[in-house]
Formats: C-alpha cells, structure tokens, sequence
C-alpha cells in the first residue's frame, strides 16, 4: 500500500453509513486494514479531509434554472447521516460555484445535493453529487422550501417559485425533527380546514402547539371558510 501522504482514509468502492472505514495513519496499518477487510471488495484510498463537512441542497427546473442552493453544516453524525445540521453562510461563494457548475454539467431536475468537505488546507473538497433529497434537506422545510413538493410540481410541467423565509434555524434528529428560530412572534394564525381537522380528526400536535402558545400569552386567530 503506498500513499504520498499519510494519514489516508480508506472506504469501500461501494458502501453506505460509514461501514468498513478506516484511517490509516502509516503504510503498515493500511496494508493490514487491506488484508482484514480483502472480503469486502474493491476499497478506495482517500486523501484524508479533517475540517467540516457540509451538504448544500439544491433544486433544479425543467429549464435547468438552478432555482436554490444553500449550505448546512453536518454537526453531529450517526452512521453516515446528519443528525444535526444548521444553516451556514461559510464557503458561500465556493459553494455557489460548485452548485451553478453541478448544474451546468449534469443538468439535474427537482431536488438535488452535492456534499463537501474542508481538507487540512480549510479548502473544501467535492465528496458527491445525489439526484434526491438530502436525509436533513427538512431543515430548509421550515424556512419554506417544500423540496418534495417543488419536485412534484416540476415534474406537471409547472412553474414555481422559491421563497425563503429569512431567519436562521438548526435540525436536531433524534426521534422527531425539533427546530430553533430566532424569530418573535405574538399571534398565532390557525386554519381550521386540513390543518386543525385532518381527516375528520383533530391534529393532536397542533392542539399541543396552540396551548404551548397560549401558555406563552400569544393570542390565537383561527381562519377558516368552514359554516360551523
């Protein structure tokens, strides 16, 4: 096994959660990683990347407009998936360049993800390109970027429109998605139809919302084109 720089990371050609991995910080500890491993198959020695990684979701027209892309770093991650992630404004002008350049050559449509990550120089380098949603794509979901939805209605031949709400907001995955805003509010607009009744039934989590709220002093304001 030679390398021109130590340490190296090693990955199977083909693989998944970060299963079979290893660093391998001289040529005696890679060739004996190779042997253990030889049943796994073809394995890929890497240039080793310290710094932060990052996932920059993006979407794409039928036109080939690249309509959104935006970085979030991957704080926490549990078998290979972003179990907290934040929006970030790091690398933003590379990471464009990375995103309009993906878009020019590939010609990606609907929803797409390309991952990076920072080598020993703090220079970010391309880990992959996904045509689908990004595992964590969900934190823009509270901004407002349906990705699922957007993809949908690009494949009826529609237009849309991206609009980004402006505020910060981090994803925390455990059992549930939970978010963080730093937005002030003091009124609450409920609508009644699909969202307070679903399918005959009342939405238990936005009941518990709406008596969170109260409990906060928001004043609660239901709409609704409902008779009764």
């Amino acid at each position: 096994c030679t390398a021109k720089q130590y340490p190296i990371f090693i990955k199977p050609d083909v693989g998944y959660g970060s299963r079979n991995v290893f660093l391998a910080k001289d040529p005696e500890s890679a060739q004996e990683f190779l042997k253990a491993k030889a049943e796994v198959g073809d394995l890929l020695l890497c240039e080793y990347l310290p710094g932060e990684e990052y996932t920059i979701d993006c979407f794409s027209d039928r036109k080939g407009n690249l309509l959104f892309s935006r970085a979030r770093e991957r704080a926490r991650i549990s078998n290979g998936i972003s179990v907290n992630t934040r929006q970030t404004n790091e690398h933003k002008e590379k990471f464009s360049h990375y995103a309009n350049a993906i878009n020019s050559a590939l010609k990606p449509r609907g929803a797409w993800f390309f991952q990076m990550k920072l080598d020993h120089t703090n220079s970010p380098k391309l880990l992959e390109v996904a045509a689908r949603l990004g595992g964590s794509s969900s934190l823009f979901r509270s901004q407002g970027i349906n990705f699922a939805l957007l993809s949908a209605f690009d494949c009826f031949n529609m237009d849309v429109e991206i609009i980004l709400n402006d505020y910060s907001s981090e994803l925390d995955r455990a059992l549930s998605n939970k978010y963080k805003l730093d937005i002030k509010y003091d009124n609450v607009y409920v609508d009644y139809d699909d969202c307070l009744l679903l399918d005959d039934q009342i939405n238990p989590e936005l009941v518990a919302f709406i008596f969170f709220a109260l409990n906060q002093r928001k004043k609660i304001i239901l709409i609704t084109r409902h008779a009764g």
